[in-house]
């Protein structure tokens, strides 16, 4: 015996999920405009963070610009050699052969390794050629402000102000446990708590149950695999990856999670 078309179909047992008031879609008006402006607090943190990290680690390095070697000086400490030096000691310069003659290599390894750098860049009693005159003679076709070639227009090596922070080993040292304790306090106990409420929030939205659970796994498994590289590059500078990787994962999930939720609250209430 079959079921009459006109006959209405049996609400599932619990009533309609749909009909939950904690269900965002369904909270009163003035709470979602107080849940946007929550939301949009939480959005506002996350673009300061993104430009305090900007302003705090870049020139780490003792260059301008964050690149990864500003990350690496500041959580594993940084030894890098002078620029000249890595230049003549490769076969190749921005896929030209570097055509130094042995003498006039062993002349610029010399006076890089030594400690008066800056006194014998053009000191004779040094070595004849001095190393300014070997710079002239292989470097200035290129370094000069006249080039064609833009990255080479960028770092003229004409004079001794131009050549200076090519000419020394880049040493930073990390930051101390200390202080790095105390931003692992403040961090991981902050962090954690907005990912909780965050997480709450985007589990009370209508979006699919795996997109939710998706974005807070990348979300917590980031900022765990984020603040435990900060100790664990003190024992290998490999995990600043980490640090990249992780932060960057927490940041994106915890954004899209916020979007959801913001979305989820200007849509109108579910119909009974």
């Amino acid at each position: 015996m079959t079921t009459p078309a006109s006959a209405p179909a049996k609400a599932p047992p619990g009533g309609d999920p749909r009909a939950n008031p904690l269900l965002l879609r369904n909270w009163p008006v003035l709470g979602k405009v107080g849940l946007l402006a929550i939301v949009l607090v939480f959005g506002m943190g996350l673009a300061a963070s993104l430009q305090h990290i900007v302003n705090h680690y870049q020139n780490r390095d003792e260059r301008p610009g964050l690149t990864r070697d500003d990350i690496v000086a500041a959580y594993s400490g940084l030894r890098a050699p002078a620029r000249i030096g890595a230049v003549i000691d490769a076969p190749k310069h921005a896929g030209v052969e570097l055509r130094l003659s042995p003498e006039d290599r062993a002349t610029l390894t010399k006076w890089l390794a030594a400690e008066r750098v800056a006194e014998n860049y053009d000191n004779i009693d040094f070595a004849d050629p001095t190393p300014r005159d070997v710079l002239a003679a292989s470097c200035l076709k290129c370094h000069h402000p006249g080039s064609t070639d833009e990255k080479a227009r960028l770092m003229p090596l004409q004079t001794w102000d131009q050549v200076k922070p090519f000419a020394f080993e880049r040493r930073v040292e990390r930051t101390p446990d200390k202080v790095k304790a105390i931003s692992t306090h403040t961090h991981a106990l902050s962090l954690a708590t907005m990912i909780a409420v965050i997480a709450v929030l985007a589990m009370l939205t209508g979006w699919p149950r795996w997109l939710v659970g998706g974005l807070l796994a990348v979300a917590g498994v980031g900022l765990a695999l984020d603040i435990a590289s900060w100790w664990l590059t003190n024992h290998d500078a490999r995990w600043v990856t980490g640090i990249i990787a992780g932060g960057s994962a927490f940041n994106g999930a915890t954004a899209l999670m916020l979007g959801m939720i913001a979305i989820d609250a200007i849509r109108p209430r579910f119909k009974a």
